[in-house]
């Protein structure tokens, strides 16, 4: 029962964390390609100007990312061109204009980070970065929460001067009209085949994390899987006993008359219902412990939503059905083998 609901419970949390991934990228992020590097380095701010010049480029737009502290707590800033960034996420402003975001002077924030620290246009944002500078720029629109920025928009010409190495985290593709299937090859052609250069289209994005998130699911599999053989052993321990302490009941049943082979099944069913009623416990749990854990994701996790893989769990619950068979196998021969005389006799 212990292993399968720990198995129902993050099967059901990880298709979940998969639909709301998915969800995610539907909603904020508008653009054709994501470029980004397969290593730690990032991308040197010559690629998305080479992008933007390109064929078939109808946008091209850069995202650096840095950490700050304002008030002691981190958070993060985002540099963007925020004239650009509609045509490859949604993003929204809720007060303001993300146009103003220019020069030094001045941010925009996400309208979470704004609630959470009492900000509003025309407010001035503490910004202590980690080379020990500060910045003070004043607050020229909240945007609505989104996934593909971070806490606060600000130009490069601020966020630049705090960076050990300007480098951009991706870059964001916008394609020409008509020109979207063929545009991965012409960019991977444009910057030299680089093998650390990644293009990803939103169908792959989407596929790599839920490849992520499957990977750590199998991983958990293959850990719970000793649960099973436990649950076996335990089984079958179980109806040894059974056999044991039924000796006599059962000597009786073989003296009125019942054949080896229902003796046999009769250890089966028992088996069998056993199994069954540890995996539909087991499976209630799990779906139960994986709701209420949704709850607490959902606030850092929005576009969380539960979803129950009724085929998955089917698939559990059959699986269950085996266990419970192959567990009768020795204790239901074991019972049939008994002696008739000897068992009546057994005290």
């Amino acid at each position: 029962m212990i292993g399968l609901t720990l198995i129902t419970g993050l099967t059901v949390a990880a298709v979940s964390a998969d639909r709301g991934v998915a969800r995610m990228g539907q909603q904020d992020l508008t653009a054709d390609y994501k470029v980004t590097s397969a290593g730690l380095s990032g991308l040197s701010p010559e690629i998305a100007r080479t992008l933007s010049g390109q064929p078939g480029v109808a946008t091209a737009v850069a995202l650096r990312t840095t950490g700050f502290q304002s008030q002691e707590r981190p958070a993060l800033a985002t540099a963007a061109d925020p004239r650009a960034l509609p045509s490859v996420t949604d993003v929204r402003a809720v007060d303001g204009s993300l146009t103003d975001v220019r020069g030094t002077t001045a941010v925009a924030v996400s309208d979470t980070y704004a609630r959470e620290h009492g900000l509003k246009v025309g407010a001035t944002l503490p910004m202590a970065f980690y080379d020990g500078k500060q910045a003070g720029p004043r607050v020229v629109a909240v945007y609505a929460e989104n996934d593909v920025l971070s806490d606060v928009l600000t130009s490069t010409a601020l966020l630049d001067p705090h960076l050990d190495k300007v480098r951009d985290e991706a870059v964001l593709l916008k394609a020409a009209p008509g020109r979207a299937d063929s545009l991965p090859e012409k960019i991977k052609e444009t910057l030299g085949g680089n093998p650390l250069i990644k293009v990803q289209s939103q169908d792959d994005l989407r596929r790599s994390e839920a490849g992520d998130i499957d990977d750590v699911l199998y991983l958990m599999y293959g850990l719970l899987g000793m649960a099973v053989v436990i649950a076996v052993i335990g089984v079958v321990n179980t109806l040894a006993m059974s056999v044991f302490e039924r000796t006599r009941e059962i000597g009786m049943l073989r003296a009125i008359g019942l054949a080896r082979r229902e003796v046999k099944r009769m250890v089966r069913l028992e088996s069998v219902m056993i199994a069954m009623f540890g995996a539909v416990l087991g499976v209630g749990v799990g779906v139960f412990l994986a709701w209420s854990g949704g709850h607490l994701l959902r606030s850092s996790f929005p576009q969380y939503t539960m979803v129950v893989p009724w085929a998955r769990i089917g698939l559990f619950l059959l699986l269950a059905l085996a266990v419970g068979v192959l567990a009768a196998v020795w204790p239901a021969r074991r019972a049939a083998k008994l002696d008739v005389l000897e068992s009546i006799g057994a005290q």
